[in-house]
C-alpha cells in the first residue's frame, strides 16, 4: 500500500498504533525477499511468546521512492527564519537530507507554536549547527513548543552541534526509529512544567 493511505505513522493499521518501526534503503529485490541497508536492530526474538511465537507481525510499507517523492538530498543553509506558527523547517519523508547553520526564532514574527526543526519518516539526514530559541508558548507543557524534534520512525540521522533554549522539549524523539545519534549540543532554559 502506498504511504498516503493512513497518518504520518504508516498506513493505517487494523490492530492500532505501530509503536515499533524504522526506515531503511532498499538495496535489493529478488522475489518476495527484499535487502535493505541498515539490517534491522529489531530483535525479534525478544517480542516472543512463551510458546516461541511471535508477537510481532511485522510489514514492509513504502514510504518515499527517489524521484518520486518525498525529499531526497535536500539541504537548507545558511538562513534564519522567524515565526512560522506551526512550525519552521519540517521534512517529511526523505533521505540524506540536512538543515545546516540555520537559526530558528521563536519569538517574533508570531512566534514557533510547534517543531522548529522536525524530521519524519527520514533516513540518514543531518541537523547541524542549529540555534533554535524561544517560543510562542514560552517553555511550557502542553504538546508543544519543541525544538528539534525526529518523529515517525526516522532512523540513523545525526543531531549535532546545535543549540536548543527555552523549549518545553528542547531535543526530542517521538517515535523515532534507531540509530539516530545526538552528539554534542546544547540545551538550556527548559521546563517541564512552566
Amino acid at each position: 500500500a502506498p504511504f498516503t493511505d493512513g497518518p504520518y505513522h504508516g498506513p493505517i493499521s487494523p490492530g492500532g498504533f505501530r509503536s515499533v518501526g524504522s526506515v531503511h534503503q532498499i538495496t535489493g529485490i529478488s522475489g518476495t525477499t527484499l535487502t535493505f541497508d541498515p539490517p534491522t536492530r529489531m530483535e525479534y526474538d525478544y517480542y516472543s511468546k512463551a510458546d516461541g511465537t511471535t508477537q510481532l507481525n511485522p510489514q514492509v510499507w513504502r514510504v518515499s521512492r527517489r524521484g518520486t517523492d518525498g525529499l531526497w538530498w535536500f539541504g537548507l543553509e545558511q538562513m534564519s527564519i522567524a515565526g512560522p506558527q506551526n512550525g519552521a523547517i519540517i521534512y517529511h519523508v526523505g533521505a540524506f537530507d540536512w538543515v545546516k547553520d540555520v537559526e530558528t526564532d521563536g519569538q517574533n514574527n508570531g512566534g514557533i507554536s510547534n517543531d522548529h526543526v522536525r524530521l519524519e519518516h527520514q533516513f540518514r539526514s543531518e541537523v547541524r549547527r542549529v540555534y533554535a530559541h524561544h517560543t510562542s508558548g514560552g517553555p511550557y507543557s502542553g504538546g508543544a513548543n519543541y525544538g528539534i524534534n525526529l518523529n515517525a520512525y526516522t532512523s540513523d540521522c545525526l543531531v549535532i552541534d546545535s543549540i536548543s533554549t527555552y523549549m518545553n522539549k528542547p531535543m526530542q524523539t517521538n517515535n523515532a526509529g534507531p540509530g539516530n545519534v545526538f552528539a554534542y549540543n546544547y540545551v538550556d532554559n527548559t521546563s517541564a512544567n512552566g
